[in-house]
């Protein structure tokens, strides 16, 4: 359950005109589950005009839903959402498994 099964990384720019901090949080949407989850979130300081990975691994358990037979990996279409906060998406996308 705790292996890592999927990387993923975003870059963030600071276009602004003064350094700070920027919080990425990680959100999947797992089939026949939640249509977000939190999974992971960073925070990290960038100087103006500065770029940063932020990356995030995720684990079979992760990506798994309870159920009376244990935790299951569902089959479908998974969503990726990434942003400030969950009202503040800015970046998606998919995989299937």
């Amino acid at each position: 359950m705790w292996d890592v099964i999927l990387h993923v990384s975003i870059n963030v720019r600071n276009t602004g005109e003064t350094g700070s901090s920027e919080v990425a949080q990680l959100y999947i949407g797992i089939p026949s589950g939640p249509p977000k989850q939190l999974r992971g979130f960073d925070k990290k300081y960038l100087d103006v005009g500065e770029a940063r990975e932020f990356s995030f691994e995720l684990t079979r358990r992760d990506l798994s839903t309870w159920t009376p037979d244990g935790w299951v990996l569902q089959r479908g279409c998974y969503k990726i959402y990434v942003g400030k906060s969950v009202l503040d998406v800015q970046l998606t996308s998919s995989f299937t498994i």
